[in-house]
């Protein structure tokens, strides 16, 4: 009988501890933590990973892959993550890359560094440096984009950088205006307005285009220059490369960055919302909704959306909870 008693006791005692913890964590979670994000019922997308990291910056996407620009745990260090985009499980972590801007192509990721700056290369597979050129004279890169088998390099200091694929430097010239790409001869940078196209070889300004004070960095793909204003009645336009002419504009409040496949494009909204347009129109395709809504009086954090074109996954940072979900695109 004594032994039954002390049972119950003990039994008893494990009830009110578990009751009170349990208390204590729901309490935690109901009383200022921020949600986790799901979508709705829908036939456009699939959730097919989840995972949580601490201290996201940026996330940007290639092919089988994503790869995290974020920070060390309680540190400024900046750290690289690479995830397997189809299951979300980590395929390297990289520490101590001091950094600022990332861009992928395929097989290499680029990112600019901060302070004395450097642009630095490396293996997405593996996570390995495959060089490191130091830009002369120059402090904290602020902008870098690819294209034709170049790297354009804007620093905070206004200096611009040409480089090849191996890191050598070919070009080096002073743009007190943030350039954001060089492609086919011409420079595409702000105007304090808006964008302009200059001529790479002449500075001769060819068009110029008034869009807003705040503005993203413009995106280029086939010829068009995609970028959105951030403002409480925002708009997205598409922007013909050689003319500086509008090809479409519709208004969109966006949250998240722009990003652009073959045929569309993707954001979240202020609407708490995964918004999918045709890219050649700007015609919407499909809305989708999360739950909860964002409270965009707390958000004070970057949400990031990229993809993994070749097997149709999106993954979307929502930077005020540390949440990234990967979703299968199920109508690509």
């Amino acid at each position: 009988m004594i032994k039954t008693n002390k049972m119950k006791y003990y039994l008893l005692l494990v009830v009110i501890i578990f009751i009170g913890v349990s208390c204590i964590i729901y309490g935690n979670v109901s009383s200022g933590s921020i949600p986790f994000y799901v979508l709705e019922p829908n036939d456009e997308f699939q959730a097919v990973w989840e995972i949580f990291e601490d201290n996201t910056n940026r996330i940007v996407g290639t092919v089988g892959k994503f790869i995290i620009h974020g920070h060390v745990d309680g540190t400024s260090i900046y750290q690289l993550t690479a995830l397997d985009s189809i299951n979300g499980n980590s395929i390297w972590v990289r520490s101590n890359t001091i950094g600022e801007d990332v861009i992928t192509n395929r097989d290499v990721l680029y990112q600019g560094t901060s302070g004395i700056a450097y642009v630095r290369a490396f293996d997405v597979n593996t996570g390995d440096e495959l060089w490191s050129t130091r830009l002369p004279k120059a402090h904290s890169v602020d902008m870098l984009s690819y294209t034709n088998n170049e790297i354009l390099v804007h620093t905070t200091d206004s200096q611009c950088f040409v480089l090849n694929d191996d890191g050598e430097i070919l070009n080096r010239f002073e743009e007190t205006f943030v350039v954001f790409l060089k492609t086919n001869g011409f420079l595409y940078m702000e105007n304090g307005f808006g964008i302009q196209s200059v001529d790479y070889s002449s500075k001769e300004i060819i068009w110029d285009l008034e869009v807003s004070p705040y503005f993203s960095v413009p995106f280029y793909s086939d010829g068009t220059l995609f970028m959105n204003t951030h403002s409480d009645n925002g708009y997205i336009l598409a922007v013909n490369h050689k003319t500086g002419e509008v090809n479409w504009k519709v208004n969109q409040d966006v949250l998240s960055n722009l990003y652009v496949t073959d045929t569309k494009l993707y954001f979240v909204n202020k609407d708490s919302e995964l918004v999918v347009l045709d890219k050649t129109t700007g015609d919407e395709i499909s809305i989708t909704k999360f739950t909860p809504t964002f409270d965009l009086d707390i958000q004070n954090e970057e949400y990031y959306i990229t993809g993994d074109p070749t097997n149709n996954i999106l993954a979307i940072s929502f930077g005020d909870n540390n949440q990234i979900i990967g979703l299968k695109i199920l109508n690509p």
